[in-house]
């Protein structure tokens, strides 16, 4: 009896998922979205993107080799390809920084049976010479079955940051349609990614970048109806360390009738984003303001 009392606690703790604004009629529309450039070609799938020492780099997901590129803000060119020789690109979809490294997230998992999930932690100082990596691997801390149907599952993930010495992963929710926040050690190994937090963004999230400048998260998601796709952005602020969906939040959605799955920091309380070559629409580069909103 006092077992089945002391697993029963914790489930209804997680069960409490937060999110104040869960009333879709509450979510704005930005109006102001900037359009900054297209793509070029061989980005047509961008789902990762970070300023490092004020560089924009972002990356392909499934389907390219283990490189990443960096770009203009204001033109459709490539300046520099890196690879990341020891790596492979089974399906990258985030990108993230520390003050010494960067950190590329090959997690997507859209079958929900993937148990090779593992992120490439490489030097920021070699950029943008090619480099070694080290692996991060892990497996998340409420999954057991890994014999999943395509997308009926709530273990996908393509969102992370870094705060402090670990990592923080945001789950690509396909059934309910939440993000489940899990932590990470930065040391090469093989972890179990703690899940620590829940939040309800009624939508399915891919992407995550952190200012820490104004202490401002920001999730990048889509909800998709038909062939259309609705694209948004939650804003996370007023927390205290890690605990970011205990503050302030709010939800914008955004004009992109497309998967938007790159997001970047400037640091000035504005973010990059970038959008995939889909619907016969052309992978861009757009501004968003977020301080606006908060």
């Amino acid at each position: 009896m006092n077992k089945i009392t002391f697993l029963f606690i914790p489930l209804l703790i997680l069960s409490a998922c937060k999110n104040k604004d869960d009333d879709a009629s509450n979510y704005e529309m930005e109006d102001d979205l900037i359009t900054l450039t297209n793509l070029d070609n061989d980005l047509k799938e961008s789902s990762g993107l970070l300023l490092i020492d004020g560089v924009l780099w972002t990356h392909n997901d499934s389907g390219d080799d283990a490189k990443i590129y960096s770009i203009p803000e204001n033109a459709p060119d490539i300046d520099e390809k890196v690879n990341l020789t020891n790596a492979l690109n089974v399906d990258w979809e985030d990108i993230a920084q520390d003050d010494t490294h960067f950190y590329v997230g090959d997690f997507g998992n859209n079958s929900g049976e993937r148990q090779d999930l593992v992120i490439y932690k490489a030097p920021k100082s070699i950029l943008p010479e090619d480099t070694d990596t080290e692996a991060i691997r892990f497996i998340f801390s409420d999954q057991s079955n890994f014999d999943n149907s395509a997308n009926e599952h709530n273990f996908d993930c393509e969102a992370m940051i870094t705060q402090g010495d670990h990592i923080y992963i945001f789950s690509k929710n396909h059934v309910d349609k939440k993000t489940k926040l899990y932590q990470i050690p930065k040391n090469p190994a093989v972890h179990i990614a703690q899940m620590i937090d829940e939040f309800n963004t009624d939508g399915l999230i891919t992407g995550a970048d952190l200012d820490q400048n104004s202490n401002t998260l920001c999730l990048l998601g889509y909800n998709k109806t038909g062939d259309i796709y609705e694209s948004f952005v939650w804003i996370f602020y007023d927390f205290t360390a890690s605990n970011f969906f205990d503050g302030k939040s709010k939800r914008v959605n955004l004009p992109i009738e497309t998967q938007v799955e790159g997001i970047a920091s400037k640091g000035d309380g504005t973010f990059l984003l970038s959008s995939e070559d889909e619907n016969s629409n052309s992978p861009s580069l757009y501004l968003f303001n977020a301080d606006k909103w908060k």
